[in-house]
């Protein structure tokens, strides 16, 4: 899906986000995408978020158009690319999420949990 046609995308290193997301259990129900062998999190924000508007060190804001991987409403969870909870598409409050991203206790996540080897990275 083209990040700024139905959202605006920003990634977070995974363990951050796995942190916020276990800090703040009501944003687990937003839009959030996990890529565990990516090590990221996909956050999408409401549409007409723009640039100026995110402030977040180490976080990116996606150019218009990049390829964001949207998986279907069924895949929660497991070990490939999943939404945490069954999404709702509820929009994020940009400040709610920046206030959590930012918040000074939200440094890194417990033990990541193991992820096998992808059958396309055995391949490489």
């Amino acid at each position: 899906m083209p990040n700024g046609r139905y959202f605006q995308a920003v990634r977070v290193p995974y363990e951050r986000a796995l942190k916020v997301l276990e800090d703040h259990p009501d944003l687990a129900h937003g839009p959030v995408v996990i890529n565990p062998f990516a090590r990221i999190a996909v956050f999408l924000l409401p549409r007409g978020t723009r640039p100026g508007q995110w402030t977040v060190p180490r976080t990116r804001f996606l150019r218009p158009g990049a390829t964001v991987e949207i998986p279907p409403a069924v895949a929660v969870g497991g070990p490939d690319i999943h939404w945490p909870t069954p999404p709702t598409h509820q929009p994020y409050q940009v400040d709610d999420l920046i206030t959590a991203l930012t918040s000074p206790d939200t440094g890194p996540a417990g033990p990541l949990p193991d992820v096998p080897d992808h059958p396309r990275r055995q391949a490489a």
